[in-house]
């Protein structure tokens, strides 16, 4: 009866570590960024990944709210070092912040937030687009820390023909605006806010 019993518990010991070992599970070891000349370059770290899905990289530009960015596959099941590295090109504020969202089989994870922080943002104008030559659709980026919440962006051509004008309903880091169909030629895109005013020049080819 004892060995019967013994049996039992070690069935079930077995059991309950075959089901832990299975459990959503991904080791995060480092998760950092850095601002560069192209924008900032993130890099995360793990050491074993378990019913892993995906990476959900998001940003802020408080450090409270947080909007997604890109989506990555995780290697999934694997116990060795993994390294992920993400671009976010035409990101020049003086401060972005970034965390992990980390997607398993059945549960949600988030790692620390990290602070990304630019000592060069003097050398950048306030308004970028990127890129300046374009075909349908042109990115708007903001290095300011002015607060543009009901800002206009306007499009003009070179006489000076308003050609396309829209409020920004929230501040923003990045605005998409398409262009597909405008002709080839210059324009000027202008963010204005009461005192705040910036203009830069964008080709359509």
């Amino acid at each position: 009866m004892k060995k019967l019993i013994y049996t039992i518990l070690i069935f079930c010991l077995g059991a309950n570590l075959a089901t832990a070992q299975k459990q959503d599970s991904i080791n995060l070891t480092a998760f950092s960024g850095v601002a560069v000349e192209q924008g900032i370059e993130l890099l995360w770290k793990t050491n074993g990944e378990y019913n892993a899905k995906e990476f959900g990289v998001e940003r802020s530009l408080d450090g409270l709210t947080f909007e997604s960015v890109k989506t990555m596959a995780c290697k999934n099941n694997v116990t060795e070092e993994q390294t992920y590295r993400l671009a976010e090109d035409g990101i020049y504020r003086s401060v972005v912040y970034y965390r992990l969202k980390m997607v398993g089989a059945t549960t949600e994870s988030y790692s620390n937030t990290i602070a990304v922080v630019r000592k060069d943002i003097e050398e950048f104008p306030a308004i970028m687009v990127f890129p300046t030559i374009v075909q349908d659709h042109i990115n708007v980026f903001k290095n300011s820390d002015e607060d543009l919440t009901d800002a206009q962006i306007r499009i003009f051509n070179m006489s000076g023909q308003l050609m396309h004008s829209q409020s920004i309903q929230d501040d923003f880091i990045k605005i998409n605006v398409p262009l597909a169909a405008y002709a080839r030629g210059a324009y000027v895109l202008e963010v204005r806010k009461g005192k705040f005013a910036s203009k830069t020049k964008f080709v359509k080819q």
